[in-house]
């Protein structure tokens, strides 16, 4: 999950290392809390990508979003960054994850936030663990995010 994220009008929860299903408790807790929301963003960007169990992963997002889904919000699904120093398996991994994402998002009628490619060789984005967007990262992923939301909101 990503810190740091500023979108005119919300709000930002981080939980730094999360796998799917403390996102998904966690995204649950948060629509209760704050039931006046219409819009959930989740960030793709989970702890689950290093088990590398890909068809499980698949699986329990289709399931978080499945539940995501029945809160009745708006639900828009921010993709995974390529980190610039955790090698070609693990970007090869991210960009495939991506793939598929914008895929089943498409399928199911989900915006989806596509920043792979805004991300991808551009280390000066990241901190200097190579995962993390640093500021000016992170000023990029709010404006694609916010991009959309005010997409979604016009088209709605």
């Amino acid at each position: 999950m990503v810190r740091h994220v500023r979108v005119h009008g919300g709000r930002t929860f981080c939980r730094l290392g999360a796998r799917i299903k403390e996102v998904e408790s966690s995204a649950l807790q948060m629509c209760a809390q704050h039931s006046s929301a219409s819009t959930l963003v989740l960030d793709a960007r989970i702890g689950d990508i290093k088990d590398q169990q890909s068809e499980t992963l698949k699986r329990d997002f289709i399931s978080m979003v499945d539940h995501m889904l029945d809160t009745g919000k708006r639900l828009i699904i921010s993709g995974p960054l390529p980190p610039t120093r955790y090698g070609d398996v693990t970007n090869s991994r991210l960009r495939q994850l991506d793939l598929w994402l914008k895929g089943f998002c498409l399928g199911r009628s989900i915006p989806y936030v596509d920043s792979f490619i805004a991300f991808l060789n551009r280390p000066h984005l990241f901190k200097s663990d190579g995962l993390h967007p640093n500021q000016e990262g992170s000023r990029l992923l709010s404006v694609n995010i916010d991009l959309m939301l005010r997409s979604c909101t016009t088209t709605s």
